[in-house]
């Protein structure tokens, strides 16, 4: 699936750098109005498969999910600390995923759920059928995202057999449970994007060279140090740069539980696990005065 991880994560990153708060809001209301207005061709498909439900079961269960807390980014409460930063924690997409299931309605609640977390899904369907409700559904979903300025790949729906693990961030069952997960490493990662903090760097590093904690620097173009340091996973990465737009495409890019502009990794935290597995926890932390744009 190595074409497929890369339309997935092109559409990971375009979604997670649109600040539009409300767009999922958006998206989710059109494809509401979208399946009401194709209900008729629903209820067909519905019958011809025999499926165990009927089309007030089956938007009662959109319905539902829509109307579900949304996780994303919450609860973002930003704290200011004397030194001139500012740190918050708040829970974030986990990446590509791919989710196990095989019933019409577990695949529309995942379809819902890759909105709302920002996450690329891939469902993977033991009964999957290219004309079946699902399908249908996917159609509906797809056209929704891509008329709301996205990319229609941060879903697809796949034949179980197709479905290989080999690249995903994470994979789930449909009960949310995880089955495989690429785990976060120990690292500690600084990239260098602008060498005017070449001294400040330098001393970071003595001062984790006094404390027995390993750190890497990397540098380079900026996206590929994105899927470089995304390929690690570490436990906590960094971005030394003037530029306050690329600090804040670090920060929601990297797939980490310690994401920082500007600040060193050496103030990392153990970050506990989400307990909704479509999100990880992360710790930010930057300077005050890029507060806006970050929000």
């Amino acid at each position: 699936m190595g074409e497929e991880i890369k339309l997935l994560e092109e559409s990971f990153e375009k979604y997670n750098l649109d600040n539009r708060f409300d767009i999922d809001v958006q998206i989710l209301n059109y494809i509401k109005s979208r399946i009401l207005a194709d209900r008729d061709l629903l209820e067909e498909l519905i019958h011809m498969y025999q499926e165990e439900f009927d089309f007030d079961v089956l938007f009662k269960t959109f319905e539902e999910e829509i109307n579900a807390l949304n996780k994303y980014k919450e609860p973002n409460e930003i704290r200011k600390l004397d030194n001139g930063f500012a740190y918050g924690y708040y829970a974030t997409s986990v990446g590509n995923i791919i989710v196990e299931v095989d019933n019409t309605l577990d695949a529309l609640r995942y379809m819902v759920r890759a909105i709302r977390s920002r996450n690329s899904i891939v469902i993977s369907d033991y009964e999957y059928d290219e004309n079946n409700v699902s399908s249908a559904l996917m159609i509906i979903f797809g056209e929704a995202i891509e008329k709301f300025g996205l990319n229609r790949n941060l879903i697809m729906y796949k034949p179980y057999e197709e479905c290989f693990y080999n690249g995903f961030d994470r994979v789930l069952d449909d009960n949310n449970t995880i089955i495989k997960d690429k785990k976060i490493s120990d690292n500690l990662c600084i990239y260098i994007q602008d060498e005017f903090f070449k001294d400040e760097v330098e001393n970071e590093l003595e001062e984790a060279k006094k404390n027995e904690v390993n750190v890497e620097v990397i540098n380079g173009d900026f996206d590929n140090v994105i899927s470089i340091i995304n390929e690690k996973s570490p436990e906590c990465a960094t971005i030394y740069t003037k530029d306050a737009k690329l600090g804040y495409e670090f920060i929601n890019l990297i797939k980490s539980n310690n994401v920082f502009f500007n600040s060193s990794v050496l103030n990392f935290e153990k970050m506990q696990e989400h307990e909704d597995k479509l999100y990880r926890n992360k710790k930010i932390m930057y300077p005050i005065d890029t507060i806006s744009i970050l929000k």
